[in-house]
């Protein structure tokens, strides 16, 4: 626990700055990159943690009909893929990489019948059958033994163990059908502008808006402030928009106003009427992601 702040979380990743932080949970639209959302947690707070909630919060705040949504790796969980399967969201995840130790014949080159639940090997076409066994976290178990020795793959597939084993969770159909989504054509341009959208807008608001650092001490100072940063980006993002259409054509900015509308309308009123805070005289230092 930080001595300066015991609201902040340690953030703790690979390749990434270590130290006391909190984290910007931000959520923009894909039409005018609008930030709908930004909900501010410990920096020891993983990113799938809050998401749920908050996505049935923009839906029901802004009575959004969410149709797709582009998250990056660190929202792979099946929680989140189940909720995408049962509200019939078109759910793209970015690609994350797990160990698979130093096998060459990978498991998703396996191909699995459904109705004898079963795999077979893509060299040899050996089956490899469910062995009864189920882990505490879900996970089915297949594998010969007996097969598996006079393999001629052996060297390449599984050479320490000497057979091998597939494993395999009960719900690992969210995990292909999320997959088959993130391989599509859609998905793939759904993924393309995530960096155009989000990532555009946390570097707005490090490079303009003072965001690289913690301006105050507590969750719920930093929420306040990040609001603030958040309706500033809107409204000088909205003006370029009705700008830029203006000079297209003069009469099609009603469409845009009425979009963002609602969405100003709360967030200003909930920095400039329920919120107030007073700026601390000194900077903590904590950094915020």
């Amino acid at each position: 626990m930080s001595d300066t702040d015991n609201e902040s979380g340690y953030y703790h990743r690979d390749n990434k700055e270590k130290g006391f932080m909190y984290l910007d949970h931000r959520t923009v639209d894909s039409k005018a990159n609008i930030i709908v959302d930004c909900y501010i947690t410990k920096g020891n707070v993983h990113d799938s943690v809050p998401f749920i909630d908050r996505a049935e919060y923009i839906k029901h705040k802004y009575g959004f009909d969410i149709k797709e949504w582009a998250l990056d790796s660190g929202y792979d969980t099946l929680d989140i893929k189940k909720y995408f399967e049962d509200n019939n969201i078109f759910g793209v995840i970015g690609y994350r990489s797990y160990g698979q130790g130093k096998t060459t014949i990978r498991k998703y080159r396996f191909k699995y019948n459904k109705e004898g639940d079963y795999y077979v090997c893509p060299e040899t076409g050996v089956i490899l059958p469910y062995t009864g066994r189920i882990d505490r976290n879900g996970y089915k178990y297949y594998s010969d033994k007996i097969n598996c020795k006079n393999c001629p793959e052996i060297e390449g597939c599984c050479k320490s163990q000497g057979y091998r084993v597939i494993r395999r969770h009960i719900k690992e159909e969210l995990n292909e059908n999320a997959r088959e989504r993130r391989l599509s054509e859609r998905g793939k341009e759904l993924y393309k502008l995530r960096k155009e959208k989000i990532e555009r807008s946390f570097a707005d608001s490090k490079q303009n808006h003072g965001y690289r650092y913690a301006m105050y001490k507590g969750i719920e100072k930093n929420q306040n402030y990040t609001w603030l940063i958040c309706a500033a980006q809107n409204m000088k993002n909205i003006v370029n928009k009705i700008t830029k259409s203006k000079k297209k054509c003069p009469s099609s900015d009603t469409k845009l106003l009425n979009f963002v509308k609602n969405i100003l309308d709360n967030l200003i009123y909930t920095i400039f009427v329920k919120v107030y805070t007073k700026p601390q005289k000194k900077i903590w230092g904590l950094s915020i992601v």
